[in-house]
């Protein structure tokens, strides 16, 4: 499964030491990661919000539409977690991911033809950029 976030100033990779998808695979022509669910019906995507996070507001998209939006999100360095956000994304096609904060912007097209739950994680480095990928083990909360 592969890649490929867009920020505010083009395609981006994600830093060294950011969890990377199986052997690092690039998506396909189309953009779309191939992180397929197993189950049929509406997909849920969500979005564990990670490091890096001190009072921003934070809105996700799906497909351009907005379905989350909290202000004030701080990531507790206890666990990591700033916050886990829960959405429902068409189970045909697929469908575009997006988290704002800061004025950055990550994007990742998903593979939600299957239906059932796909996994992501944002996190914010240090210098405010926005990285977007698969989330790694189990599910948080």
């Amino acid at each position: 499964m592969g890649l490929s976030a867009v920020t505010g100033g083009g395609w981006k990779t994600p830093p060294p030491g950011f969890p990377m998808p199986a052997a690092g695979r690039p998506a396909d022509e189309s953009g779309v990661s191939p992180m397929t669910a197993s189950m049929n019906g509406p997909s849920e995507v969500e979005i564990e919000l990670g490091e890096g996070f001190a009072d921003d507001d934070v809105t996700v998209l799906v497909d351009g539409q907005e379905l989350w939006r909290q202000d004030n999100v701080s990531t507790n360095w206890s666990v990591g977690i700033a916050a886990v956000v829960r959405v429902t994304a068409p189970a045909s096609g697929s469908p575009t991911v997006e988290v704002r904060a800061r004025g950055a912007a990550a994007v990742l097209r998903v593979d939600a033809s299957g239906g059932g739950r796909v996994r992501l994680r944002a996190n914010l480095d240090p210098h405010g950029d926005l990285h977007l990928g698969p989330a790694t083990g189990g599910p948080v909360f």
